[in-house]
């Protein structure tokens, strides 16, 4: 949380704009209309939106998203998006090249798994952000050899040219494995992203056993581990529940999965919510109380999938709450599924 010692958005914005950056190009992989969107996509709507409200012209670059105009504007910044998954890197680099998307003062890349190489080229200043490093994710995101290839351009090829750029990460646990690719460590800054208060906790605890897994329904999330870890601790907790909230391309396999167990009447996919209006209450089980849960501010079991990767949330500033303890920390409320989930889920439970 911002003490009185730290500046202001406002004043920060007002540093930048006395020193000639007022107009910030911001690169990402995906917008937030985009229907794959997720943790990172919310992250930088949120710090886009309140550079804005803070007198910085924001320019957003990404993809082209199913449904959506190439061009239009969101919170009061501009949205470009032009070029497929894979043919937005190239063309969006040509672009400001020649100065396709206006001029500019400065530029954000966020680096999600693949780089914008924005050291190579861009000659203003410039800062990366980088959510979590994708290692073994690769082999659940591209076929091979593709998957090898995003692995090398990863922690071989781009790592090499980004060491002396400004990169800045969520965790501590990100840092590190930035620094065990080669970057500088007077270069890499974890930066808590706290947490939005509409997920503080409230209501009652379900008066039953109850797992509660928020996430983008996609294999990297881990969901089908989750699905057979609750299979077997259920042999030993015959009360319990699980509850999925989230939507995604994974939703007909996963529903197939609990089908296979005949697990319908105890596990339950409440599909996607909204963050507004905030406070918003979310249904986590038929028939329990109403319950809001955050993991990291509330003493409950959570599951990782990984915990070097940390949960994305929003940046920090006065209205926001800073967690009380990092993805590193294995307390008795979090459980790892870097093993086999269903042995994890016993010695949990």
């Amino acid at each position: 949380m911002a003490d009185a010692a730290t500046p202001t958005i406002d004043e920060l914005a007002g540093e930048m704009i006395a020193r000639g950056v007022r107009r910030v190009h911001v690169l990402a992989w995906r917008d937030l209309d985009d229907p794959d969107a997720g943790g990172s996509e919310i992250h930088a709507d949120e710090f886009m939106r309140r550079w804005v409200e803070a007198g910085l012209e924001i320019t957003h670059r990404t993809s082209a998203a199913l449904g959506q105009p190439s061009t239009s504007e969101r919170n009061g910044y501009r949205v470009i998006r032009r070029g497929s998954r894979y043919s937005v890197f190239p063309r969006a680099v040509g672009s400001e090249w020649v100065g396709r998307m206006g001029g500019y003062d400065a530029l954000v890349e966020v680096w999600n798994g693949v780089p914008w190489m924005s050291p190579l080229w861009c000659r203003k200043p410039h800062i990366t952000f980088l959510h979590h490093v994708h290692g073994p994710m690769w082999d659940q995101l591209l076929p091979r050899p593709l998957a090898g290839v995003g692995r090398a351009l990863e922690a071989r090829i781009a790592p090499p040219f980004s060491r002396k750029t400004l990169t800045l990460t969520p965790s501590e646990a990100t840092r590190d494995d930035l620094l065990g690719l080669g970057f500088r460590p007077d270069r890499v800054v974890a930066v808590n992203n706290g947490v939005d208060p509409m997920f503080l906790p409230g209501g009652r605890r379900s008066s039953t056993p109850l797992v509660l897994c928020v996430a983008r329904l996609a294999p990297v999330k881990r969901q089908v581990e989750l699905i057979e870890a609750a299979v077997v601790a259920r042999r030993r907790v015959p009360e319990l529940q699980l509850t999925i909230v989230g939507d995604g391309p994974l939703r007909p396999a996963l529903e197939a999965r609990v089908a296979v167990h005949g697990a319908q009447d105890w596990v339950r996919f409440a599909g996607q919510t909204s963050a507004e209006p905030k406070g918003k209450e979310i249904d986590v089980s038929p028939g329990q109380p109403r319950s809001r849960v955050d993991a990291e501010v509330d003493p409950v079991p959570a599951a990782d999938a990984r915990c070097e990767q940390t949960i994305p949330r929003f940046p920090m500033s006065s209205d926001f709450h800073p967690p009380s303890r990092s993805c590193q920390d294995h307390g008795s409320t979090r459980l790892e599924l870097r093993e086999d989930p269903p042995r994890a889920a016993n010695k949990s439970f």
